[in-house]
């Protein structure tokens, strides 16, 4: 079975020079969800820029990042774009800038399918929701 995504090998050199990551190596199956914890510049947010093909121009990527089989370091714009918010996404660090206290948590579950412009089946957050445990 193909993981969901796969990471191999993967180092990354910013344009200065500073190299945030060597070597990683990273599967998450299908259906899992993955938590990167560290302390501050241990190259956490490089990973996800990486993964989601957000890492600045001019920077050397080297190594395999696989998206449900879609290779990301290869993807055009509009792929990437197209995979963002569907196959792949996170949850940014600062929950303040993440989501906004003032919305449910149903409303910020259901921005996903209104960032792609896509109709929300009817109880699909409720189901989602209730499958990880909230009620």
């Amino acid at each position: 079975m193909t993981p969901a995504l796969l990471v191999e090998d993967l180092t990354v050199e910013y344009p200065t020079g500073v190299v945030a990551l060597r070597s990683l190596d990273l599967v998450v199956a299908d259906g899992e969800a993955v938590a990167l914890t560290g302390e501050s510049g241990s190259g956490k947010s490089t990973v996800v820029r990486a993964v989601l093909g957000l890492l600045p121009r001019g920077t050397r990527v080297s190594g395999q990042i696989l998206v449900g089989g879609h290779d990301m370091t290869t993807a055009t714009s509009r792929q990437l774009r197209r995979l963002r918010g569907t196959a792949v996404g996170y949850v940014a660090q600062d929950p303040y800038g993440a989501c906004d206290p003032v919305w449910t948590v149903g409303h910020h579950v259901a921005e996903a399918w209104h960032a792609h412009r896509r109709r929300l089946p009817r109880g699909e957050v409720g189901r989602r929701l209730t499958a990880l445990g909230i009620p």
